[in-house]
């Protein structure tokens, strides 16, 4: 690996969990936590680094020590409160040498190493999964973006805004998982279960 990372994987688990009622980033797959196993798919796929963005009371219940080209940072409260284009925002401050940005929320647990290669395969375009005629999770976003990701993260906007308002490279996936939404236990439970049948 080069020492200025091309890609970095920024697994972002900045919000409350309400409505899952506990942390999704530590619910578990195969007795692994969902931000190592997103992790470890963001490096098999191709990504150079991962950092995982939670908040500042979770940071001590992930256990980063020990994994290479990774790390764990606190969202502060301001941005984590303006939600995932915050959390982005934060993430990309930290890794400001990458040439782009696998954007992966904690939300879609199960997508493959398959389709995470082919959203980063074109570097400079930002790329989002489509299955079955649904746009899916999660996104790659090139740094030329990265001006643009700060002037909505400190006004109104979100991500669907920049993607509403550029070209994007809708990448074909045959992978369910890129349409699995897990806000609740019982969606988690149900994915879970569709998984591990597959």
């Amino acid at each position: 690996m080069s020492e200025s990372p091309q890609i970095s994987a920024l697994i972002l688990a900045g919000g409350d969990s309400t409505r899952m009622g506990t942390p999704k980033a530590l619910l578990e797959i195969d007795g692994e936590p969902v931000w190592r196993r997103i992790r470890r798919v963001c490096l098999a796929a191709g990504c150079d680094r991962t950092v995982l963005l939670v908040p500042d009371l979770l940071l001590e219940s992930v256990d980063v020590e020990h994994l290479p080209n990774h790390r764990a940072i606190a969202v502060p409260e301001p941005l984590r409160q303006r939600g995932p284009i915050g959390t982005i925002l934060h993430g990309i401050r930290h890794t400001s040498d990458s040439h782009g940005w696998l954007l992966w929320a904690v939300d879609h647990p199960f997508v493959t190493v398959d389709t995470a290669r082919s959203l980063i395969a074109e570097p400079d375009s930002i790329s989002v999964p489509r299955f079955e005629g649904r746009r899916g999770h999660p996104v790659y976003l090139p740094r030329t973006f990265d001006r643009e990701i700060e002037r909505l993260a400190t006004g109104q906007g979100s991500l669907r805004d920049l993607m509403r308002a550029q070209a994007v490279r809708e990448v074909l996936v045959d992978d369910p998982a890129t349409v699995w939404n897990c806000n609740t236990r019982d969606e988690f439970d149900q994915f879970l279960r569709r998984y591990e049948r597959s």
